[in-house]
């Protein structure tokens, strides 16, 4: 049932409308709704229409809306209907030559080829879904088409059907399974990573290591803080009192004492002569080489240019002098530097800081 607006009322609710069209526009460059619900009193009450759904009008609340919404929502139906068409006259237009439109049998409702057919009505032409060959609305000549889409028939092959029809054989299965297996155990006793050091390390070192960890952790200490100093040591003006300071507190070495008498010690010595004359070209270069399956990586200590020779220095804080130990070292480091530094004879040379001696 609806009640009807008198004369009075409906004048005033398009008033009211046109107003908030001009909002509307005044209020598009926002992106916000401009519209709320305003309950007037002069409503229609038909249970048969509903509102449209909008974020922008905010005009109905179930099957209530009063004039202005109403007026307002046909107005936003058309723009709508006007936008979709431009729309589709934009994408039509990109044509050069000819202009293919496919659809389904069943086109009723909202769509573009709705559209279409609707005006080729419009303009005194058949209707498309009904006529066939060609046709002319409006001065235009189009084809029509109708053709039947049929599934294609999925052939099945001949080695599917033989797969699925042989029996799967678990023995075979188990017996490759326990192999993958196998082979998973030993390439996880084994590191994919590696190290010069790592390799030269005897079983017997290692078990000396663990007896006298104490030991090992304070000449790893002494020797990490040797190094740092000289990768970062100025050899024309050497100041070792200040870097061992700096580098022990980096490192939280608590005791510096014995680095600092070995790097001054070493100050005095042929081979920081040789050092501070050389071309220095770089200070621990890292390197990655494959190795057995895996990846060889490792950082080279100095590399400098003495006497126009290429040389690859590795520094050593031991005791006792065993150069013969790192006969693997001097392949991988000669190996890294013939391939990074294009050099293609390399030198190797192990500086003993504790005596100052090139070997």
């Amino acid at each position: 049932m609806t009640t009807p607006l008198t004369g009075s009322t409906a004048s005033a609710a398009f008033a009211d409308a046109l107003a908030r069209l001009r909002r509307q526009k005044r209020d598009d460059h926002t992106g916000r709704p401009p519209f709320d619900y305003d309950p007037r009193p002069e409503v229609w009450r038909d249970a048969s229409w509903s509102p449209p759904r909008t974020a922008t009008l905010r005009e109905g609340r179930g099957p209530l809306v009063d004039a202005g919404g109403a007026f307002l929502a046909h107005t936003w139906r058309r723009r709508a209907e006007e936008e979709s068409k431009r729309v589709l006259y934009v994408a039509m237009t990109r044509a050069r030559e000819r202009l293919v439109l496919t659809g389904g049998a069943d086109f009723r409702g909202a769509c573009f080829l709705s559209e279409l057919v609707a005006a080729i009505e419009r303009a005194g032409g058949p209707s498309p879904d009904k006529a066939k060959g060609r046709i002319t609305a409006g001065g235009l000549d189009l084809e029509v088409r109708h053709l039947e889409w049929k599934e294609p028939r999925r052939t099945k092959s001949k080695a599917a059907a033989a797969s699925r029809k042989k029996a799967p054989s678990w023995s075979a299965l188990d017996k490759a399974w326990k192999a993958r297996e196998r082979e998973r155990v030993e390439r996880s006793r084994t590191s994919r990573f590696t190290s010069p050091t790592a390799l030269q390390e005897s079983p017997a070192e290692l078990v000396q290591v663990a007896v006298d960890e104490g030991e090992r952790r304070r000449a790893a200490e002494t020797g990490t803080l040797c190094h740092l100093v000289l990768e970062r040591l100025d050899f024309w003006k050497p100041d070792v009192d200040r870097l061992v300071k700096v580098g022990a507190r980096e490192l939280g070495v608590a005791d510096p004492t014995e680095a600092r008498s070995i790097l001054k010690s070493f100050l005095d010595t042929e081979a920081f002569k040789t050092l501070a004359g050389a071309e220095i070209v770089a200070r621990e270069l890292p390197f990655l080489l494959p190795h057995d399956g895996g990846v060889m990586q490792g950082v080279i200590d100095l590399v400098a240019r003495i006497d126009g020779k290429l040389a690859v220095i590795d520094y050593k804080s031991d005791r006792v002098e065993q150069p013969e130990k790192y006969a693997g070292q001097r392949k991988w480091y000669v190996e890294a530097a013939k391939r990074i530094l294009c050099e293609k004879d390399p030198e190797f040379k192990l500086l003993y800081l504790r005596t100052g001696r090139f070997t």
